[in-house]
């Protein structure tokens, strides 16, 4: 496809013109092989001392809805590609982007508010945003884009709830220490601003997350039957969003069976999308 083409398609998509499309990325993604396809392309936002780029995964024709997605921890764009594919054929198109602090595509230092602003900023591409979907860190992002944006529909894939002042923590020791202090989840403005969201919201977990321990944190690694599971939330934050979600009736919330914190990378194999009425 001739490079107008793939401009003339992203910007069926975008708000903002960009000078720039390519089909493949051109900053090294940890799982690079699989956020290629042909009906893709990646384009970069300079945020003036780093940049980022973004993926838009586009569909043929007329896109029923476009969806926005955010990465959590330790990743970047590469690890939607397996809710991308899904989304793609049910015929929603996406936008995904990379956080700063989280990868080695900038070697800025980051923190939840800068990776927020930057979400602010790829949100404000798209034409319109129909499903903002968070995995993980990303799941805490997209509740702040919820405070921001009117969001039809916020789905939340294993989120996790941080301290107000881990907010403006730098990623690294000073974050984890913060994290790290027992209970530090429930002073945060986030419980309050669910409490009186009005809008649909969808959250999923796995059984196996949000595992069980004495001391306000979460389980981490752990072994059932000799095979590692992760739990990096906390069970008190999982205990109590159930607790919203039988008071409010926006709220869904969806236990997996079986199933770790590792619901993005197998979402095909637990076909999680059963749940979403798009």
């Amino acid at each position: 496809m001739e490079k107008q083409d793939i401009v003339s398609i992203a910007h069926r998509y975008l708000s903002k013109r960009i000078a720039k499309v390519t089909k493949f990325p051109t900053h090294k993604l940890k799982n690079e092989n699989s956020s290629k396809n042909d009906n893709s392309c990646f384009f970069v936002h300079n945020f003036g001392t780093y940049e980022l780029e973004a993926k838009l995964n586009y569909c043929e024709g007329s896109p029923q809805k476009t969806a926005l997605l955010i990465h959590g921890g330790n990743s970047d764009l590469s690890s939607l590609n397996p809710l991308e594919n899904l989304l793609r054929e049910k015929n929603i198109a996406t936008l995904s982007f990379n956080l700063s602090g989280l990868n080695n595509t900038s070697t800025t230092e980051s923190s939840l508010s800068q990776n927020i602003n930057e979400s602010i900023v790829f949100y404000n591409y798209l034409k319109k945003v129909d499903i903002v979907i968070g995995y993980s860190l990303g799941g805490y992002i997209a509740i702040n884009l919820a405070k921001k944006f009117q969001i039809d529909r916020l789905i939340l894939l294993c989120p996790a709830i941080y301290s107000d002042l881990a907010v403006n923590k730098i990623y690294g020791e000073e974050f984890k220490n913060e994290i790290s202090k027992p209970y530090s989840f429930y002073s945060t403005s986030t419980w309050n601003f669910l409490m009186n969201y009005k809008r649909q919201v969808l959250i999923i977990y796995g059984e196996l997350d949000g595992k069980k321990t004495n001391n306000g944190r979460s389980k981490g690694f752990y072994e059932v039957n000799g095979i590692t599971k992760y739990s990096p939330i906390p069970y008190e934050i999982v205990q109590t969003l159930k607790t919203i979600s039988i008071r409010k009736v926006n709220f869904n919330l969806i236990i997996e069976k079986g199933k770790d914190h590792y619901l993005l990378k197998n979402i095909k194999k637990n076909n999680i999308l059963k749940y979403i009425d798009f």
